[in-house]
């Protein structure tokens, strides 16, 4: 039987459909090693997707506020089904935030 956390977020980048979500067989324990390789690889997804919104920022930049998103959402989520696409919304809005205060500086932007 299915249970509620054996579902989790596929993104269409990554299965190459248009779902939502998946059901994974349960052969391991959930939080195992698995399960963080896929939110790795969907972290890693996002970095590559605001790298590509925002050219002028370093990876390293882009990174550091796309991790910082995900930690701030995952620490306080009860459920964690929509943890990736907050993720990335949060993530480009604070990107866009720190490129209008630069910019309103003049500051040039790395």
């Amino acid at each position: 039987m299915t249970s509620v956390r054996d579902i989790v977020p596929i993104t269409p980048s990554l299965w190459g459909g248009s779902g939502n979500s998946a059901v994974l067989t349960a052969l391991e324990p959930v939080g195992s090693s698995r399960r963080s390789t896929l939110v790795e690889d969907e972290v890693a997804g996002i970095v590559s997707a605001v790298c590509a919104k925002f050219p002028g920022r370093t990876h390293a930049d882009v990174e550091a506020v796309v991790r910082a998103a995900h930690e701030h959402l995952s620490s306080s989520a009860k459920v964690t089904a929509h943890l990736i696409p907050l993720t990335l919304n949060r993530s480009i809005r604070l990107m866009r935030e720190s490129t209008k205060r630069a910019i309103d500086r003049g500051e040039a932007l790395r």
